[in-house]
This record gives structure tokens, sequence and C-alpha cells, in this order.
């Protein structure tokens, strides 16, 4: 597999891609098999476990644990909305949980955009490459697999993320 000769030789971040969600697993399993970590962005088709999907990397990011307290206090500011409901609704628990949703969403943002970053190998599909999550990603390599499968336009946006 070229990639591993990249991962070898070269430094740099990498994108693979496939045409389909499958093929992107099989790739996944063979980086694996040869002691390479990658991310994985999109949805498990085969691959047991998920250690290599987003959420699970995510998982591990320093911040995460502020994450879920804020969530937490998302979820407990909720609770006394539903209450107040029945009453008289409190302007300040109304902006309270405004203010956590946003902190929740920025946070979430920050720790997706890490996580991707951190990444030596990102493996997804070649649509998936438009995604907003990998807006401001260069790639120095770029891989296509299938790419005789792959409709030529569907191609370009993985091309495009390469930088050399």
């Amino acid at each position: 597999l070229i990639v591993a000769q990249w991962v070898a030789c070269f430094n740099g971040n990498i994108l693979v891609t496939a045409d389909s969600e499958k093929a992107v697993d099989s790739i996944m399993a063979l980086l694996h098999e040869l002691g390479i970590e990658a991310l994985r962005l999109g949805i498990p088709a085969e691959i047991s476990g998920g250690a290599q999907y987003l959420q699970t990397h995510m998982s591990k990011h320093p911040k995460h644990s502020m994450l879920r307290v804020l969530d937490t206090q998302l979820k407990n500011s909720r609770l006394d909305l539903q209450k107040a409901a029945q009453g008289h609704v409190s302007q300040n628990l109304q902006q309270t949980c405004r203010k956590l949703f946003a902190q929740i969403q920025d946070l979430h943002a920050e720790i997706t955009k890490d996580t991707i970053a951190n990444a030596r190998v990102l493996c997804t599909v070649a649509s998936n490459t438009g995604s907003p999550k990998l807006s401001d990603v260069p790639f120095a390599f770029v891989a296509a697999d299938e790419a005789t499968s792959t409709l030529e336009p569907e191609l370009l946006i993985p091309i495009c993320k390469g930088s050399l």
C-alpha cells in the first residue's frame, strides 16, 4: 500500500479516499494490520469496535471532559426550564440554556478540528472530502482507491485537498 510508504518516508498528513464506505473500511482494516493509526470519517459499514472513528478519537481529546460537563449543565438547565414552563418561564434560565448550547457547539467544533488536524492518515469516501469539517485542512498527499469506479467530478474534491 502506497500510503504505508508515505507514512514511513514523508511528513505531512494523508487523505485516503474510496468510492464506497465498504472500500474505505477495507483500507482501514489493511492500515490497522500494518500498524498505521488512521482516523475514519463516515458511516461504519463493517469494522467492528469503531475505534478508528472521529467520535472515538474526539473522546480522547483533553477538552472532551469540559464538553461532558457543559452537556450535563445544559441537560440540568433544560430540566429546570421544563419545570418552569408549567409556571413562569425565567428569561435568565432561557439565556443560560442558549449560552450553554453555544459553548457546547463551539467546543465540539474546536475538538473536531483539532482531532482531524492531528490525524496523520484520514480515510473517507471521496464525496465526504467536501465536508465543512475538512474545509481548512490541507493534505500533503491524497490517495484515491477505486479511482476508476469513481466519477471524475467526485475525484476533484479530494484532489483539490492535496497541497503537493
